[in-house]
């Protein structure tokens, strides 16, 4: 799944923007950025790669994966945010492999 596409899909489901998240240090921003960070780095992004595009360091994206570990146990929007994109997500990569299976 391409980067755009798992964007969109934490934009739609958190309704917050990708110019938000790069500019904005509210809570519910800054929760939306967590959860594209978490969704990235569980697609196999290498943190100096989710760092670039969200316009921080590392260290910080290091940072950021703890905090969204944490939120997931303790923040309910956080944790619902979360998994309504893993489920869209792998809606849309079940969809493409059955698509790919009846092409065969």
């Amino acid at each position: 799944m391409s980067s755009e596409e798992i964007i969109g899909i934490v934009e739609r489901v958190t309704g917050v923007s990708l110019d938000q998240m790069l500019n904005s240090r509210k809570t519910e921003v800054v929760c939306a950025r967590h959860v594209l960070t978490l969704i990235l780095f569980e697609e196999k992004w290498r943190k100096s790669k989710i760092a670039r595009l969200l316009n921080r360091n590392r260290t910080a994206i290091g940072k950021a994966l703890i905090v969204a570990d944490e939120l997931i146990t303790t923040n309910k929007k956080f944790k619902a945010d979360y998994l309504g994109c893993i489920r869209i997500i792998t809606e849309i990569e079940d969809s493409c492999d059955t698509n790919l299976m009846k092409a065969s």
